[in-house]
């Protein structure tokens, strides 16, 4: 399959502006700092910075046609998409912050020619890609000397696109892809996400490495959020990196099978089943999730609490009322 930007669906309606990309917009002076403080951490690691194995940071500027930009009619397919969606469900009534976004992008696309900003440095490379695409997140120890997890996307707010795309090696191994940030938009009934990725893969959830690890970090910090200080984001996060046939099995169940639980709540308590149980099978989470998907024929998941979806996705409580009765009277003692 030729690569190309692909957008996942999702539940979360987002929109153009978020902090992370636009707080640093028109001032090239912190977006710099970042950049070359993560080439200069990252060659650190790698155990560069003497004269005889200097550490290295490049940055270059160069204006090329637009034709260049790997996946650009994707990307302008999503982009007025989304724009499209924006406007309908806001009424014509746009944030001066999506305004300023949606100029910015319409600009870039309306030229020949885009100018491309190119960071290369020699440092450790890019061996753990999840610490490379998700704001909050870092592996660097108390020696790195850029913002906690959040240089990376720094990077976005340097593109009028939002639109970065990263290459790099490690020991043998090597790692390329792009991410670009707009905003959802609906497709063939669909909802997409406002988070695109280029990749030669179609399955963007398990198959390419860089959805896989913002998603991977990003369904860790919602079921966090969702499970009331009983579960953290590295426990959640460990969880599902304890393997590819874990996060595999959970795409699987959550994602494309039984879309009940793209429910955050009920979700989460799935991931909090994963952590729980350290050697849980591809089957028992696939039950969970069916567990959790009966019970949420018969009740609103938002009228369950924490404790019930975690007890239904462990087996330990059945996954469907004994009669409706029973059913209605939960309900109505709450």
């Amino acid at each position: 399959m030729p690569s190309d930007l692909r957008f996942p669906p999702t539940y979360e309606a987002r929109g153009f502006s978020t902090h992370a990309t636009t707080q640093h917009a028109g001032n090239p002076e912190p977006i710099v700092r970042e950049l070359l403080q993560n080439g200069l951490d990252a060659a650190k690691e790698a155990d560069r910075g003497t004269q005889d194995n200097p550490a290295e940071v490049v940055f270059v500027i160069s204006e090329r046609p637009k034709s260049d930009l790997p996946g650009l009619d994707a990307y302008e397919r999503a982009f007025r998409a989304a724009e499209e969606l924006r406007r309908e469900r806001q009424g014509g009534n746009l944030s001066a912050d999506e305004k300023r976004v949606i100029e910015r992008i319409n600009g870039a696309l309306s030229a020949n020619k885009i100018r491309f900003l190119f960071c290369r440095d020699n440092g450790v490379g890019l061996g753990d890609i999840e610490c490379v695409l998700f704001e909050g997140n870092t592996s660097k120890g108390s020696s790195g000397g850029g913002s906690f997890g959040v240089g990376h996307m720094t990077a976005f707010a340097a593109s009028d696109l939002r639109y970065i795309l990263y290459a790099g090696r490690a020991s043998a191994a090597s790692t390329a892809g792009g991410h670009a940030i707009l905003a959802a938009y609906a497709e063939g009934g669909t909802l997409k996400s406002a988070d695109g990725y280029y990749t030669r893969d179609d399955d963007l959830f398990s198959d390419c490495p860089l959805a896989r690890a913002y998603w991977r970090r990003r369904v860790a910090v919602d079921a966090a959020a969702q499970a009331q200080g009983r579960l953290t984001v590295e426990s959640a996060h460990n969880a599902l990196h304890r393997s590819g046939q874990i996060w595999e099995t959970f795409v699987l169940a959550a994602i494309k099978r039984l879309t009940v639980l793209n429910h955050p709540k009920t979700r989460a308590a799935l991931v909090a089943h994963i952590a729980a149980t350290p050697k849980i099978t591809r089957e028992e989470i696939a039950e969970s999730g069916r567990r959790l998907a009966r019970r949420g024929l018969s009740y609103s998941l938002d009228m369950l609490s924490w404790d019930e979806l975690v007890e239904i996705a462990a087996g330990g409580r059945p996954a469907s009322p004994t009669s409706q009765r029973s059913g209605l009277g939960r309900i109505l003692r709450r």
